[in-house]
């Protein structure tokens, strides 16, 4: 419903490749108090439909770029088709209501959309925001049509009850019936292929334990993972996040937390 960032937060897009994804983003209300200035592990919240850092600052990269890894080796399949972000695809951050920020370290670089924005002063944007207008409108819209999409895709494997931590994932489409969670590090293995896709199911409920990271090898691209989450997303402190998290009601990135990708919300 809306987007609220806690004090010293900190969003940094920067886009170096192509990303693929459809889907309008409508990041809740956001709110929460701290300060985070770590690019790739500050803290983030997400949550009720809106985005709330908490004990800290938080920072979001939108980066498209090869991961870490990049080998000569034999070149794996590219698992499934990316989502068309369509209309959202622009957008670094995007709440179905208010973006409310607290703090005077969040930097936002990319395009910010809401219906209202109590955010910039106290923090920065570096990019267009867009208060309710036609680009707004029609990239919640465009979010709308992506978790559709992602949730109707067919599955590789049913990961239900099994804690994604700890595991090495080749591309593919994940499902978990309920609830899904990452303590420690989870491992994404492009196999060299630079179009590399992933998507993760999640009938309901995201989370990660504090310091848990996903981490992407051989040419893995954050702007290839996608996160399809029934309800809402968590991510502990210090946590290190890579992947496009499109979630129907809210995102919450608590203190120390980091992004590479995108953060959105629809409800």
């Amino acid at each position: 419903k809306g987007l609220v960032p806690s004090v010293g937060m900190s969003f940094i897009a920067t886009a170096t490749g192509a990303l693929g994804g459809s889907g309008a983003v409508e990041v809740p209300s956001v709110s929460g108090i701290g300060s985070v200035e770590v690019v790739g592990d500050p803290n983030q919240s997400l949550n009720n439909s809106s985005i709330a850092a908490n004990g800290g600052a938080w920072l979001l990269l939108q980066f498209l770029g090869s991961g870490a890894g990049g080998g000569s080796g034999p070149v794996g399949p590219s698992g499934p088709a990316a989502p068309n972000l369509a209309n959202a695809n622009g957008f670094q951050v995007l709440a179905g209501t208010a973006f409310t920020n607290v703090g005077a370290g969040t930097v936002v670089t990319g395009d910010a959309g809401a219906t209202t924005f109590t955010a910039f002063p106290p923090g920065t944007l570096v990019g267009t925001q867009h208060t309710a207008d036609g680009a707004y409108n029609a990239a919640i819209v465009s979010l709308a049509s992506s978790l559709a999409d992602l949730a109707s895709r067919p599955y590789d494997t049913d990961m239900s009850g099994i804690d994604l931590g700890g595991h090495v994932l080749v591309p593919g489409v994940y499902h978990f019936s309920s609830s899904a969670a990452i303590t420690g590090t989870l491992t994404l293995d492009a196999q060299n292929n630079p179009n590399a896709v992933w998507i993760f199911q999640i009938g309901s409920t995201l989370t990660t334990a504090s310091a848990s990271s996903v981490v992407l090898i051989n040419g893995a691209r954050p702007g290839m993972v996608y996160w399809q989450v029934g309800s809402s997303a968590t991510l502990g402190t210090t946590t290190a996040f890579q992947g496009n998290i499109l979630v129907q009601t809210a995102i919450t990135v608590n203190n120390g937390a980091s992004v590479l990708g995108r953060l959105q919300a629809h409800d």
